[in-house]
């Protein structure tokens, strides 16, 4: 148990970053067009997310290359949002923990005998990472992309604690424990950071907007965001943004810093065709100072 809280501390930080996706057409005409988060009724969508990130904590770098595959199905449109069927389907990550290698691949399942510590160490996060494939949650989202509910996260820490094998009462604390970690909250705060950011109105190249949200979880904080049309070919919309991240007065981890990408967005459905950042945070948490510096980006195509 020492060991999974040691990881998972470890991965928290990454936590307060991720998602988006469609296909391209043809380019032709730079025209308004309306922006809004309006993905097909019915159809499903596949996305591909990367991060290549660097943590430094007192003066120790620990690089963290991860893989996730994502999907999304529409299930109907009520007035202004659309209610969507949400799925993990795969995590890959590869990093190192104070000498530790750690290799992740929930496609592939963990060998149960290994007396090579990093192969323990990978074997348990492997089935941690495993109790979330394949687990469904609901999500209500308008037409700016703000995630007005979302449910489905109460079985996670007992599938996690099954892979683990925990009975009893160490099963019933573990689940609690995974509560402050896999939660509606913590989901919301990810997921939305990629997507409120639709002006819900017709655009043109040279047009600008600005969107402000606070986020809760672990790490609250706010995030104020500039958005910028730098170009639109055919359907395709190509955004530039500057972001900028301040801590709440309320969160006991303070964290500040500053994204700046750009995305590809495809008019006709409001869904991220693709998008890259450039990522740089500070922590400060009981009088030590995490960076986290790196890159995100996100492909995805409709099914």
């Amino acid at each position: 148990m020492n060991l999974f809280l040691k990881l998972l501390s470890a991965f928290a930080v990454t936590g307060i970053l991720f998602f988006g996706s469609s296909c391209q057409s043809t380019r032709t005409g730079t025209g308004a067009k309306m922006l809004k988060f309006n993905p097909e009724t019915g159809k499903g969508y596949d996305y591909e997310v990367s991060m290549d990130l660097t943590q430094n904590i007192m003066g120790q770098d620990m690089k963290m290359n991860s893989l996730m595959y994502y999907s999304m199905e529409v299930e109907k449109e009520e007035k202004d949002f659309k209610h969507i069927i949400s799925t993990f389907s795969r995590l890959k990550i590869k990093t190192s923990i104070a000498g530790i290698n750690i290799d992740v691949d929930t496609d592939i399942k963990p060998s149960e005998d290994s007396s090579d510590y990093g192969q323990m160490a990978s074997n348990l996060m492997n089935k941690i990472f495993r109790g979330m494939v394949g687990q469904k949650f609901s999500m209500k989202v308008n037409q700016e992309g703000q995630i007005l509910e979302i449910t489905g996260f109460d079985k996670i820490g007992e599938n996690i604690a099954s892979n683990l094998g925990l009975e009893g009462e160490e099963k019933e604390q573990f689940i609690e424990l995974t509560k402050t970690r896999f939660n509606s909250e913590e989901t919301r705060d990810n997921l939305q950071r990629f997507w409120y950011f639709f002006p819900n109105k017709e655009i043109k190249p040279g047009d600008s907007w600005e969107k402000t949200y606070e986020s809760g979880g672990q790490m609250p904080a706010v995030y104020h965001s500039v958005f910028k049309v730098k170009e639109i070919e055919g359907n395709m919309v190509y955004l530039d943004e500057e972001s900028k991240v301040k801590p709440r007065q309320d969160s006991p981890a303070k964290i500040s810093g500053d994204v700046k990408g750009t995305s590809v967005v495809d008019s006709r459905t409001g869904l991220v065709v693709s998008s890259n950042q450039q990522v740089n945070f500070v922590v400060s948490a009981e009088g030590r100072d995490i960076t986290v510096n790196g890159k995100i980006s996100l492909k995805g195509k409709a099914r």
